[in-house]
């Protein structure tokens, strides 16, 4: 497996393919685009994804998992 050029280890996750293979994917391919409609929706409810809140995300998801 070759790491990553660019910033630190933290800023990966290790994806494995169905034939095996693995390797790192930044958390920021994770990131989806959220739709906000100040009308209806309260700000302070909104949690804008960061690299920071998915990576922390799928970590609590695996934790709760085992």
């Amino acid at each position: 497996m070759k790491f990553p050029s660019k910033g630190t280890v933290f800023d990966y996750y290790v994806e494995i393919a169905p034939d095996g293979s693995a390797k790192f994917n930044e958390w920021t391919a994770k990131l989806k685009q959220i739709e906000f409609d100040s009308s209806n929706m309260i700000m302070s409810n909104v949690t804008v994804p960061t690299r920071e809140t998915v990576s922390t995300s799928e970590f609590i998801k695996k934790y709760l998992t085992v």
